[in-house]
Formats: structure tokens, C-alpha cells, sequence
């Protein structure tokens, strides 16, 4: 029921910006962009773990996420990926009748320890927003617990290479609060010049990384 009213309350989110819902048949192309829109739920997820004491407003069960996917499937939802909305928006791919994104955020461990085999044994797919300067430390690290560490590179690949997990770029080093550094925010009184190089810099070696 929380899930019928969070699709509810998501719409029609696609890209960028609200969408109304597609026609019934398509509309012409212009160029090679599509005219018309399609209902496209995106849900966003953080952290699963099994302990109840934890769970809040960015933590929730394992079970819970199953039954969440669970009801998608059995209202007639397939799981879809960015590459595939951004296919269909070029006019280069298609999107199933009743397609929804499941993404997470920020590339926790334990999407590895308990969402991957749950995509795996329903054969969903996710989009993982990933933090480089996390994965990193963690690749490096053998301080591991499901309560706090994130994705090595190698459990990544691993997601990647099943064909059911895309990876995002969430930054290299953009998301966390450090003093006067606010995420991916200006600095105050950083020119706007000098901010533009830190955000490229930024993302183009998070995008170098992913690739």
C-alpha cells in the first residue's frame, strides 16, 4: 500500500522534469526525438540492512525491498535502466508497456550483500548511484561491515557484468559536508569559473572511472 501511494505520488518523473502520460499510439519524431512522453515511476533507495533499529528514512529491510519488487512485477511493471530511457527518448530503442526505475543511492555495500541477489533471483534491474572517493577507499580497504562500507570496484564489475545493474556517476568527491564544502554546491565567494572546473574535474574523472 505505501508503495501503490509513493507510485502515486512519483507520477510521471522521467529525465529531467514531470512528464504526462503517452498517448496510446506513438507520435511523429522530430528528428530523431520523440514527441510524446510515457509514465516512467523512478523510485529511489539508500541503504538495506536486517536490523530494525536502524531502518529509518534512507534504511529499510531486505524483505521489504523484495516485497516491494515483488508488487511491481505482479501489477505488470518491468524494471528499466537509464540507457534504455535515454534509447527510447532518441528514437534508437524501445520501453516496456509499463516500465519503472528502481535506483540507489550512494553505492552502499550492502545493495551488493542483499539488493543484487534479489534483483538476481527476479531478474530486475537497477541503476547504482556511485561515489567514487567511497569505492575507492573501500577497494582499499579491508575494514568491511554492512552497517557503514560501500562497493569495491571489483563487486561493481561484478553487478555490471550480469547485465542487471547500471552504474551512475554520484560524483567522485562532491557528496559529502567538509567544512565550507557543501556537497556539489558553490563555495562561497569560489568564482564561478573556478567552480566550473571543480565540477568538470569532478565528474569527468568519476565518468573516467565507471567507464
Amino acid at each position: 500500500a505505501v508503495l501503490a501511494a509513493v507510485l502515486a505520488w512519483c507520477g510521471a518523473l522521467a529525465l529531467v522534469g514531470w512528464y504526462q502520460p503517452a498517448q496510446q499510439a506513438d507520435l511523429p519524431m522530430s528528428g530523431q526525438k520523440r514527441l510524446h512522453s510515457v509514465e516512467l515511476p523512478i523510485l529511489m533507495y539508500h541503504h538495506l540492512l536486517r536490523e530494525s533499529a536502524r531502518h529509518g528514512k534512507y534504511v529499510i529491510s531486505p524483505d521489504d525491498f523484495a516485497a516491494d519488487l515483488d508488487w511491481l512485477l505482479s501489477q505488470g511493471y518491468e524494471t528499466v535502466t537509464v540507457a534504455q530511457l535515454i534509447g527510447w527518448v532518441n528514437g534508437t530503442g524501445s520501453l516496456p508497456e509499463k516500465p519503472v526505475m528502481i535506483t540507489f543511492d550512494d553505492a552502499y555495500e550492502s545493495f551488493y550483500e542483499y539488493a543484487f541477489p534479489i534483483l538476481q533471483q527476479r531478474n530486475c534491474k537497477a541503476v547504482l548511484g556511485v561515489v567514487g572517493r567511497y569505492a575507492d577507499e573501500y577497494t582499499a580497504s579491508e575494514d568491511h561491515h554492512i552497517n557503514y562500507s560501500y562497493c569495491t570496484w571489483t563487486q561493481l564489475d561484478e553487478m555490471v557484468q550480469s547485465g542487471l545493474v547500471e552504474l551512475q556517476n554520484h560524483s567522485y568527491d562532491l557528496h559529502t559536508y567538509e567544512g565550507e564544502k557543501k556537497g556539489s554546491m558553490k563555495v562561497s565567494g569560489e568564482a564561478v569559473g573556478d567552480y566550473e572546473q571543480r565540477l568538470r574535474g569532478d565528474v569527468g574523472r568519476m565518468q573516467s572511472l565507471c567507464e
